[in-house]
């Protein structure tokens, strides 16, 4: 299913965006209109030239997203839209964003297609989202993953949580070797929603945490091509369909890009969606 393309219209950005402001910011003092901090937050992440955004709010013609050429996307069958009676804004729970363990019970997901997103040899990329993590982990669930089994072993990209669910991992694989940057978890278990960015710029790979940089290594694996590979939200992709298969978080706004951000425009982003 092709995604039609972002448009700018005030209706379309009063519902896309999922702006996480406090209790004290709700109750004193002014702050950004849901139209006019959903404009500012996605004026920032446009500014950056996405190969693919998806506000995760609504599947198909619906949904507000801007994919690159050649670039393809669609929601699993079992996932679930939500938003609470105040949804306003750019990101969190105040806006419609996308559960992956419905009432239904299965887990659902969120797939691409497309060459663009295989980021081969040292290419380097971003990739961006707002998550509420579970309280409870298992196994080494996804956060995102471009993964695919080869002769050699596993090959592609990744971000998931460790199994004692105390890491976060953002990981480059060749042949069933990876290497990577390795944070502590715990900045994403608090409550609400959090802004989650892996980056890599040919030599260095890093994770960001709500706009500051929470770890980087030398990462000097490199990926092999294939371009029929899956990009996947919640889920490795070559385990997509998989009975007992997925992760129970909810996702919110994701992004991916060409090239690494600076953490200035991580920080950047950061703010306009926290509404800053």
């Amino acid at each position: 299913m092709t995604l039609r393309p972002w448009l700018w219209l005030p209706a379309i950005s009063v519902l896309g965006c999922t702006l996480g402001y406090s209790e004290d910011e709700l109750a004193g003092g002014t702050r950004p209109t849901a139209a006019s901090a959903c404009a500012d937050y996605r004026s920032a992440v446009a500014a950056d030239a996405p190969l693919l955004w998806h506000s995760l709010d609504a599947r198909g013609a619906e949904a507000d997203a801007t994919l690159n050429s050649g670039i393809t996307c669609s929601f699993g069958e079992n996932v679930e839209f939500e938003s609470d009676d105040r949804a306003e804004g750019c990101v969190g729970t105040r806006s419609v964003h996308v559960g992956f363990d419905p009432p239904s019970g299965a887990r659902g997901f969120f797939t691409c297609e497309g060459a663009a997103l295989g980021f081969s040899g040292s290419t380097g990329f971003t990739f961006e989202v707002w998550l509420m993590l579970p309280a409870a982990l298992q196994g080494f669930p996804r956060i995102m993953s471009r993964e695919w089994l080869s002769a050699n072993g596993r090959e592609g990209y990744d971000v998931l949580v460790a199994a004692d669910g105390a890491e976060l991992q953002f990981e480059r694989w060749n042949a069933d070797d990876s290497d990577g940057a390795y944070a502590s978890l715990a900045p994403l278990l608090t409550t609400g929603f959090h802004h989650l960015v892996a980056s890599y710029d040919g030599v260095t790979a890093s994770l960001y945490v709500d706009g500051g940089l929470r770890s980087s290594a030398a990462s000097v694996k490199q990926i092999a091509s294939d371009p029929s590979a899956r990009f996947a939200l919640g889920i490795a992709g070559y385990l997509v369909g998989e009975p007992g298969q997925g992760m129970d978080a909810r996702f919110d706004e994701a992004a991916v890009y060409a090239g690494a951000l600076s953490a200035d425009r991580v920080l950047e982003h950061y703010r306009q969606g926290r509404g800053q």
